[in-house]
């Protein structure tokens, strides 16, 4: 690799994500490089899919050209207009990042071959979910079977614990107590649920938008018109319930996972999402269907500290 690993620009992943940020700095050195430069790009289009100053049509076009260069098509350039997406973009990290895609680009470009494959893989995977969700927002959406949820939160997030796992393994040998295939279930089952967790605490502000993630077959059964939620989103409780229970069941395999790797600081890194995703949860259920449902910064100070003492215990 031409550039060093400790050219990863760590201030800006702390400006786009304390949490993450807070994970990255206890992981062990070899996974840092990829497992950032993973999340500065998915935070990178993700960013440019919620552009809501941006029409749709124009934000899928450029995710589209965005994905086809980090995929490495040959002769592929980003498109010109991708720095004048910032000015549509609230949040000043977001803003710097997408001004630093052409340098992050590079560095996927300069990465190990294995890891440079990896992250393309997931990234692609990533892209598709942020494209599928574009294309059935144009005209307000209700997804309409559980294998539609699921696909969409597998592709968005699922897809990351398989690549977690990957490069957890080939960097860090000896680190796993389980079998490869079981972890990489466990992981795309763990990211399935942290992705459930997110759709369940802005369920009320995705109505507001004219969108429903929760399964529009499963609303009706319920004797739910999911056109109506937007004005009583009480109504989708027993539905909401559900899928909070299924949340729960995936977010299981957080602990799991954690279990079976070693050394405590990869443990910690897992364990810190596995705790906020279960202690969001908790909180959204109590307060359905309230807006704005966070874990407060002094419940994220006490969850580190646990998952501290947690990751010495295994």
């Amino acid at each position: 690799m031409s550039r060093s690993r400790t050219e990863l620009p760590l201030a800006l992943l702390a400006a786009v994500s304390r949490s993450f940020y807070l994970s990255l700095r206890v992981l062990p050195g070899p996974l840092r490089f990829p497992l950032g430069l993973g999340y500065l790009l998915a935070r990178a289009t993700d960013t440019v899919a919620d552009a809501e100053g941006i029409p749709e049509e124009r934000r899928s076009a450029l995710l589209d050209g965005l994905a086809r260069r980090i995929a490495g098509e040959a002769g592929m350039a980003l498109p010109s207009w991708l720095a004048d997406c910032g000015a549509s973009v609230p949040h000043a990290g977001e803003r710097e990042l997408l001004g630093r895609v052409p340098e992050l680009l590079e560095l996927l470009d300069a990465s190990e071959a294995a890891d440079r494959d990896d992250l393309r893989e997931v990234l692609a995977a990533i892209t598709r979910g942020q494209q599928l969700d574009l294309a059935r927002g144009r005209n307000g959406f209700t997804l309409e079977t559980e294998e539609d949820l699921v696909e969409y939160a597998d592709l968005v997030a699922g897809a990351v614990g398989v690549f977690w796992t990957r490069v957890s393994l080939r960097h860090l040998p000896g680190c796993a107590r389980a079998p490869a295939a079981e972890l990489e279930d466990w992981g795309l089952r763990f990211g399935r649920g942290l992705q459930l967790v997110n759709i369940l605490r802005d369920f009320p502000v995705d109505l507001a938008r004219g969108r429903c993630y929760l399964p529009g077959a499963e609303l009706r059964a319920a004797g739910i018109d999911p056109a109506r939620l937007a004005t009583e989103p009480q109504g989708a409780r027993v539905v909401f319930e559900a899928w909070c229970a299924r949340a729960l069941q995936e977010l299981a395999c957080g602990s799991r996972y954690a279990e079976a790797l070693r050394p405590a600081r990869l443990r910690f890194a897992v364990l810190v999402p596995w705790m906020l995703g279960e202690q969001t949860l908790a909180r959204v259920r109590e307060r359905f269907p309230e807006r704005g449902v966070k874990v407060t910064r002094t419940e994220v100070r006490r969850v580190l500290v646990r998952a501290a003492w947690e990751s010495l215990r295994f």
